[in-house]
């Protein structure tokens, strides 16, 4: 007793899968990790109740990543409830280029802000920059460590100091974190 195997075999023509393909689009547009590289000053409070965030972004190149934001926020409140925060309310207007040099993201950053609080006001720009690296880890999870650093300066006259409770200051960070 003989058995045959028979083996067929079809050609056709070779389509792109088009999941995939919008899944590379969408990784090669994929945000970045963006870290401040100084701390918020302590008149903004612990909360913010209201954020208007008004964001550009433009793509400079496959690498470069060029963002303008605007960001108005208060923590106002609802007025029939007690406050749960300093009333405070203030405007933050940035620039940041981010370029991907491969092993790690380095993002340069300007900015300027206005704060007004119960216990003080005052504007002050801020200028910093960060190299973060990003890991991927299994199932989906990232982790990301590096380096900033950054400046606040106070904007006030000579004979004037910055708004109690702050002050010009300098700050360099380690930064580690990740999903889970």
């Amino acid at each position: 007793m003989r058995f045959v195997l028979v083996i067929a075999l079809s050609g056709g023509t070779a389509f792109a899968d088009d999941a995939l393909h919008a899944r590379v689009e969408a990784e090669a547009e994929k945000t970045w990790l963006d870290i401040d590289p100084v701390f918020a000053p302590q008149l903004e409070g612990l909360t913010v109740g209201e954020r208007e965030v008004v964001e550009k972004r433009y793509k400079l190149d496959r690498k470069t990543v060029l963002r303008l934001e605007l960001d108005q926020w208060t923590n106002q409140g609802d007025r029939a409830l007690p406050a749960l925060d300093v009333r405070a309310q203030g405007w933050h207007a940035s620039v940041r280029i981010s370029r991907d040099l491969g092993f790690a993201t380095l993002s340069l950053g300007a900015s300027l802000a206005d704060i007004d609080s119960q216990f003080g006001f005052g504007r002050y720009y801020e200028i910093g920059a960060s190299l973060l690296r990003t890991v991927e880890l299994s199932n989906g999870r990232k982790a990301w460590y590096g380096l900033t650093a950054g400046r606040r300066k106070w904007l006030v006259d000579d004979d004037q100091q910055p708004p109690a409770g702050e002050a010009n200051a300098m700050q360099l960070m380690f930064v580690f974190g990740f999903t889970f």
